[in-house]
């Protein structure tokens, strides 16, 4: 018991020293309730304690207890220095379940993330991949307090070109529990489950109303390989949450054209890249985003703004890896096939990929949201959340063509764990659709609302 505790605290600290650092980027997040700011505290103290890790292992520093503290003192800094936006309560206005609908899709996801947590502190870890590619290395990390010798050398523990944002995070616990204690170590990922659907509800809630909000938090509750990941210690679920993320608040940056939520979108997307190498492509993605929607009208300052809080997250993993000579997965390099290959792969893609997400996997009816994209006559926002799904289905999709990893694809190995990646996403443009579709229909056309003004002033003639 003793471990948990300790683990709890150290997280209840990682959440303070991500308030402090919004504090200190005087992210004021206007519509602050304390499940906002808790989610985005949350996401931001995971990146400043990974990447203060990362930084003194990359300076050779041997992380010491007092060293790793530091972060903590953003929080009191943050209250001094920074400017902090009010915190109404709990429950926003637009946050208050008000129906037995959105009571129901609390109730399932508080339902499954309880589930989740259960799994995972009842359980060391136990998934392959989770273990010798990911949490063997924070292990490492946690005893050496830092890179050891030969840390890089070869596959002993899975490609050491994999970046270490998580695994530092799950160091930075054990050295809390004092021991290396995977149960306790585990109790982040149903965070990044509780966080997600948090995140996923808000972005629905935003675009549309709480009955569409709650459908959406009822399709990926109900999705047993997104609670799944709740509990197992895959960067999968990580990776999800923070693009998520990204894309709440880059959407509302896009609609209010507020400072502060573009400074937390870009210090969610800063840390994709440490976080997993397909955390890369997304990043510039997002960058690109963020340039072309302020190309022509002296966006100077917002991109000013983007680069300086993300870079800073991104470089040093990709730039110790690059100038180093760490060595990339030989899956992940461009092997460019013949072009009737490809055409092969991207069949197979869309077989496999339309297979899992309908039959083979284990989504429950998550991914069956896909069909309100098929409605009649239904024209796609051309919004953030929309780009970054069409944008990041390519990538997945080009990787598969153009690399090796065309292996996982057909081993099943990693396509539900991309899926996953982009099920969030994929449920909140699919139910923005059918909210759209459904507005359109309640509202009069043009033509109909000339006929009825007609038909009123026809008996007054």
């Amino acid at each position: 018991m003793t471990a948990f505790f300790s683990a709890g605290i150290a997280l209840v600290l990682l959440i303070a020293s991500g308030e402090g650092l919004l504090l200190l980027l005087r992210v004021g997040m206007r519509r602050a309730g304390l499940l906002d700011r808790l989610a985005a505290s949350f996401g931001s103290g995971v990146a400043v304690v990974g990447t203060w890790s990362l930084a003194l292992a990359l300076l050779g520093v041997r992380a010491s207890g007092p060293l790793l503290a530091i972060p903590f003192l953003l929080y009191p800094a943050g209250r001094i220095l920074g400017r902090g936006g009010p915190i109404d309560s709990v429950w926003t206005r637009e946050n208050t379940p008000r129906s037995g609908w959105m009571i129901l899709a609390l109730a399932v996801a508080l339902a499954q993330v309880a589930y989740a947590f259960r799994h995972a502190v009842l359980r060391p870890i136990h998934s392959w991949d989770a273990w010798r590619i990911w949490s063997f290395r924070a292990k490492v990390l946690s005893i050496e307090k830092g890179f050891p010798e030969g840390f890089f050398d070869g596959d002993w523990a899975g490609f050491p070109g994999y970046p270490l944002g998580i695994p530092f995070v799950e160091a930075y616990l054990a050295r809390a529990a004092g021991t290396w204690h995977e149960p306790a170590i585990k109790m982040i990922f149903p965070l990044f489950l509780a966080a997600l659907l948090f995140v996923s509800w808000r972005l629905l809630a935003e675009r549309t109303d709480r009955r569409t909000a709650g459908l959406g938090v009822l399709l990926l509750a109900s999705a047993p390989l997104l609670v799944h990941h709740g509990s197992v210690a895959y960067m999968d679920l990580p990776l999800a949450f923070f693009l998520a993320s990204a894309v709440l608040h880059l959407s509302r940056w896009e609609r209010e054209k507020e400072g502060g939520e573009l400074a937390t979108a870009a210090l969610f997307a800063g840390f994709l890249p440490v976080i997993k190498n397909e955390g890369l492509p997304f990043f510039l993605l997002l960058s690109a985003v963020v340039v072309l929607r302020r190309a022509g009208r002296g966006g100077g300052r917002a991109l000013l703004r983007w680069f300086a809080i993300s870079l800073p997250l991104a470089l040093p993993w990709l730039l110790f890896k690059h100038l180093g000579g760490i060595a990339e997965s030989p899956y992940h390099v461009l092997s460019f096939p013949d072009p009737v290959s490809i055409a092969r792969r991207a069949y197979d893609v869309a077989r496999l990929t339309a297979a899992n997400m309908t039959l083979t996997g284990s989504w429950g009816l998550a991914w069956f949201a896909l069909v309100f994209l098929l409605l009649p006559g239904r024209a796609l926002r051309r919004c953030v959340p929309e780009i970054v799904l069409a944008g990041g289905a390519l990538l997945f999709a080009a990787a598969y063509c153009l690399t090796e990893s065309y292996t996982f694809l057909l081993n099943g190995t990693a396509l539900g764990r991309n899926l996953l990646v982009l099920l969030p996403l994929a449920v909140a443009v699919s139910l923005t659709a059918l909210y759209d579709a459904g507005a359109r229909r309640r509202t009069p056309s043009p033509s109909a609302r000339r006929a009825a003004r007609g038909i009123l002033a026809g008996p007054l003639l």
